[in-house]
């Protein structure tokens, strides 16, 4: 019997897309055995394994302007530019979360976040991982705008950094012989190299550290590479897309709601569109 895998792209407020997809495989009954997450993948994930339909969106477009949620403020006071407090305990309260089924679903969950000594993106899992709302903070740290998290004495940032999709930890885990992956971009999506005025605060900021500088200014090459890298596993039915069209408005900061509505419905339609071909993809042997 197949194994399935279910990738996450990280995004940061474009996982509204993911958001609207899950809930289709949520409505669906839809099971992975292992899902994969990377920064705004990760919260997707979590909300997707206790089964909490409808939450992730609830989020975004009733707290995504919260200065509780994300903000200069949180920067100043906390150095994370994500609420911590408020995502992992306050929002637990205003939109409940079913830890219960979290804790005791059988599927894996594994975190991507960046190993800022090595530059090397490091998968952390459920059960395994001491402190995973440390692993989640990590994963969702943002250059610039989120301090190093220290997990087992080592400093992690964005795991983005390194990788937008979880490719790395579908090579490390080839087990999972069916592999879903969406996307927060299109897949023919391409960046444009680092502008000056970006190198130059990364500059200030990350200059001393050899490895981490040198992979930030890398980051559109690096994102290129894996989108062509996409392309060709997709062919080859190595694993299923679902991504969002050009049509796709939703900034990395979206501060519009009825944007931030139009991105999840565009999962929903997108999911609802792939339902067919993806459950037979999976059937397959």
């Amino acid at each position: 019997m197949s194994k399935t895998l279910l990738l996450l792209e990280g995004g940061a407020y474009r996982g509204i897309f993911t958001a609207g997809v899950l809930d289709v495989f949520l409505r669906e009954n839809l099971h992975f055995d292992a899902v994969a997450g990377i920064s705004a993948g990760s919260l997707c994930a979590y909300n997707f394994i206790s089964r909490d339909l409808g939450r992730t969106k609830r989020i975004l477009l009733e707290y995504g302007n919260d200065p509780r949620y994300f903000s200069a403020r949180n920067l100043l006071h906390t150095g994370h530019s994500v609420g911590d407090d408020f995502l992992f305990f306050t929002l637990m309260e205003l939109i409940p979360f079913d830890l219960t089924a979290f804790r005791n679903s059988p599927t894996v969950f594994a975190v991507g976040a960046t190993n800022c000594r090595s530059g090397e993106i490091v998968y952390f899992e459920k059960g395994k991982a001491w402190n995973l709302n440390d692993c989640i903070l990590a994963s969702c740290s943002l250059p610039l705008s989120g301090k190093m998290v220290w997990i087992d004495g080592d400093p992690y940032l964005d795991g983005g950094v390194a990788e937008h999709a979880p490719l790395t930890y579908m090579a490390q885990h080839p087990e999972y012989d069916k592999v879903v992956l969406v996307l927060t971009r299109p897949l023919n999506a391409r960046k444009l190299p680092i502008s000056q005025p970006q190198r130059r605060a990364l500059h200030a900021v990350y200059h001393r550290n050899k490895v981490l500088y040198p992979l930030l200014l890398q980051e559109p090459d690096l994102f290129n590479e894996q989108r062509a890298q996409i392309s060709k596993m997709a062919r080859d039915g190595k694993l299923f897309v679902i991504g969002p069209d050009k049509q796709f408005r939703v900034k990395r900061v979206e501060r519009d709601a009825a944007i931030l509505q139009e991105g999840y419905d565009q999962g929903v339609q997108a999911a609802e569109a792939n339902l067919a071909a993806m459950l037979e993809y999976l059937a397959e042997t």
